[in-house]
């Protein structure tokens, strides 16, 4: 009777410790591969895709963020994007890319979607679409540069390098051909650790998205 219950016994932890893991959540992969959530709305992960959605109960700033030290150079493709609608702001935009942030100051690099005035107040039918980006220093505010336009429904890859102090930004509209890196970052003294964020943020009231793809950040060597 006893030898019979210590083979039960064993037969019992033998298959207690073959018990097959369950596999990771959503939320655990999307920590693990892009980032932490942060902002109101939805995270939705559709193979190696993350959509941002955002609930349309008024102005949004959804991310996931790194934080990273040392030299880098960050890519994330913006496979597809919502076109805000005009009507429910003054001047209804949206930006959809990566930023980096540490020390007080930022830089992002996104595509701009901005409904612009004309001569007499009116808001043109679309909206300008450009590679932008700003920079900012805490307390002293920043500015904005538009690098190209965008036609509607392009792909657009963006690249963000911070190398020896000075951060540096590309583009591509096919993942292949970049346009020659350019410097913002010179006067932006980012700190060794910074959080690198790909986002979708908007001023309107609409149930905006964002699909990103290929979110990368490589290391560079000294």
């Amino acid at each position: 009777m006893m030898r019979a219950f210590l083979l039960a016994t064993v037969g019992a932890s033998a298959w207690a410790v073959a018990a097959p893991v369950p596999p990771p959540s959503e939320k655990e992969l999307i920590a693990k591969h892009w980032g932490k959530p942060e902002g109101e709305g939805q995270f939705e992960l559709k193979g190696k895709q993350l959509t941002l959605r955002a609930t349309g109960d008024g102005p949004a700033d959804m991310r996931v963020t790194r934080t990273v030290r040392g030299d880098f150079t960050a890519r994330v493709t913006l496979a597809d994007v919502a076109t805000p609608a005009k009507g429910d702001a003054r001047q209804p935009h949206s930006h959809a890319g990566l930023s980096i942030k540490g020390g007080g100051y930022s830089l992002s690099h996104y595509l701009l979607q901005l409904y612009n005035h004309d001569n007499n107040g009116e808001l043109y039918d679309t909206p300008q679409r450009s590679v932008w980006t700003d920079r900012f220093i805490d307390a002293q505010g920043g500015g904005g540069t538009s690098l190209k336009e965008v036609e509607q429904g392009q792909t657009v890859y963006f690249e963000v390098t911070r190398k020896d102090k000075t951060v540096t930004v590309s583009y591509s509209f096919d993942g292949k051909d970049w346009a020659a890196p350019q410097a913002f970052g010179e006067k932006l003294d980012f700190p060794d650790e910074v959080t690198v964020s790909v986002y979708l943020s908007h001023c309107t009231c609409q149930k905006l998205h964002a699909t990103f793809d290929g979110f990368t950040i490589t290391p560079l060597k000294k």
